[in-house]
């Protein structure tokens, strides 16, 4: 059986879905679609870790998550974990560290199920900021929240 988490963020709503044992899915949406139903304990705990984190805290390692995706989408989403809070790299970069190339690994990044507990908002091209399925707007939300409020951070690039 799958349960649901609404969840009120400071940059949105999100709905984050999981089983008894795993996380499934988060997404960010413009409403809610029903109602939230912690029964879960998994989800009880994604919710700590979704406080911690947007309370600028370092929220520790995800609770267990089962992302549906092909082996090398989960290599990619594996490597992303290892990031830390703040750090950036490029698609360029994370190819690198898969064996593959930037486009390869572009769209594995934009078919990550789980944004925020996978961290595909610190992945940037080149020269820019590159792209995020939920939005840029959102990924610069993110990314100055990370930053503990920076400023100063240039998203022109």
């Amino acid at each position: 059986m799958l349960y649901s988490l609404n969840y009120s963020s400071p940059i949105g709503l999100i709905e984050v879905t999981g089983d008894e044992n795993a996380l499934k899915q988060l997404k960010f949406v413009d409403s809610f679609r029903g109602e939230s139903y912690q029964h879960a304990d998994i989800l009880k705990d994604a919710e700590i870790w979704l406080d911690r984190y947007f309370s600028g805290k370092d929220p520790g390692t995800p609770p267990p998550m089962a992302p549906e995706g092909t082996s090398f989408q989960q290599k990619v989403w594996n490597e992303l974990m290892k990031l830390k809070r703040g750090e950036l790299i490029s698609y360029g970069e994370l190819a690198r560290r898969v064996n593959s190339h930037a486009r390869a690994v572009g769209q594995a990044v934009g078919r990550n199920p789980l944004p925020l507990f996978i961290p595909c908002h610190r992945i940037v091209a080149a020269h820019n900021l590159g792209g995020y399925t939920p939005g840029i707007e959102l990924k610069k939300k993110l990314l100055l929240l990370e930053s503990g409020g920076d400023n100063t951070l240039d998203f022109t690039v």
